[in-house]
C-alpha cells in the first residue's frame, strides 16, 4: 500500500470520526418515550434522554399516561415532583419549543380530572388509536419510563 493510500484512508476515518451524531440520525428515525409517572426521578431521566434524542437529530414524541399527564398541567404541584416541578415543566417546555411532539392520554385526563384548558401549550390530547398508530409506526423505537 503506498504512502498517498495510507494518507487518504486515515484523512477518510479522521472525517467520519469528526461527524456529529445529529449528522448520523436521519429524520425519519422515532424514539417514543412512553412516559407513566410524575415522580421526579423516572420523568427527569425520561425527559433528559428525549432532549438528548432531539439534540442527535431524532424525532422524538413523549406520551404522557397515566400520572404523567400531571407533568404537563400548568401549577403542577410540587410534592407530587418530589421538589423539582420547575425542572421537569422547564425539560417538557424545551422538548416542545425544540419541536418534540408531547402527547397526552385522553382517557388518562379525564380520569385525573384535568381538561386542555389545565395542561401546557404545545400539548396535544390524543385517543388511543393515535397512540398506537405512534408507537408502532416503522422506523420507531418505544422506550418506557
Amino acid at each position: 500500500m503506498s504512502a498517498r493510500t495510507t494518507r487518504l484512508g486515515a484523512l477518510l476515518i479522521a472525517l467520519l470520526l469528526s461527524i456529529p451524531a445529529s449528522a448520523l440520525a436521519t429524520p425519519d428515525r422515532h424514539v417514543f418515550y412512553n412516559l407513566t409517572s410524575d415522580e421526579a426521578w423516572r420523568a427527569g431521566m425520561a425527559l433528559g434522554h428525549a432532549t438528548r434524542a432531539l439534540e442527535a437529530g431524532y424525532a422524538v414524541t413523549v406520551f404522557l399516561n397515566v400520572r404523567g399527564v400531571y407533568l404537563a398541567q400548568q401549577g403542577f404541584a410540587t410534592d407530587r415532583a418530589g421538589g423539582a416541578p420547575d425542572d421537569l415543566r422547564g425539560q417538557l417546555v424545551g422538548l416542545i419549543d425544540a419541536g418534540a411532539e408531547v402527547m397526552l392520554c385522553g382517557m388518562c385526563l379525564r380520569k385525573a380530572g384535568l381538561e386542555m384548558a389545565d395542561m401546557l401549550p404545545g400539548t396535544v390530547k390524543v385517543d388511543c388509536a393515535r397512540s398506537l398508530a405512534a408507537m408502532s409506526a416503522e422506523d420507531t423505537v418505544v422506550i418506557s419510563y
